[in-house]
């Protein structure tokens, strides 16, 4: 690259700060929490952005929503936000509020060590290898009384309080209007 590259943490994942308890984690806040870091760093307003996961859906987001800044678009195995249908969303509303209201009264699961904590995450959000999972224990855990714990915000693991519809996700993805390249591993 002939210019700086930046990799961003969002807030709640891996050694970042959580968000405030009185706060969500929306893909909306990410998009304009990374908006912020890009006009602080960012000379001359206009930049590249590559996402990997949840980072091509912000991505994807941010590139919608200031299409004059953004020149290229990369996104590995991701491909904008999750949708549902039009009827799904007030029970999915109601089923995050009633998680929401557990979360505030539960404790953190505490692996007796990384290995059993790297075997647990094999079973978690997105198969993976015990290879894989063991490099994600090693950055993603903090060592406790008793054991590890996961060091990102569990409530990232809540159901989201709201998701777009498919022609939301089809109207913002419309707003694209820089080189887009997609990269899906196996």
């Amino acid at each position: 690259f002939d210019r700086p590259f930046f990799a961003l943490e969002l807030p709640g994942h891996g050694h970042s700060e959580h968000r405030p308890k009185s706060a969500n984690y929306h893909l909306v806040d990410n998009t304009l929490d990374v908006l912020a870091f890009v006009d602080a760093i960012c000379e001359n307003g206009e930049f590249d952005i590559i996402g990997h996961s949840l980072g091509g859906i912000v991505a994807t987001l941010i590139a919608a929503s200031v299409p004059e800044r953004v020149k290229h678009l990369v996104l590995l195995d991701s491909l904008g936000p999750l949708t549902d249908d039009i009827e799904n969303v007030l029970p999915q509303l109601k089923k995050a509020v009633k998680r929401a209201a557990a979360l505030r009264h539960s404790k953190l699961n505490t692996y007796p060590s990384k290995e059993v904590a790297a075997k647990a995450r094999m079973s978690g959000v997105g198969k993976i290898s015990i290879e894989a999972a063991r490099t994600l224990v090693e950055r993603g855990t903090r060592e406790v009384e008793g054991g590890y714990v996961w060091s990102s915000d569990p409530r990232l693991l809540e159901p989201s309080l709201l998701r777009f519809s498919e022609a939301q996700v089809a109207a913002i993805m419309g707003g694209i209007e820089c080189p887009v390249q997609l990269v899906v591993g196996e």
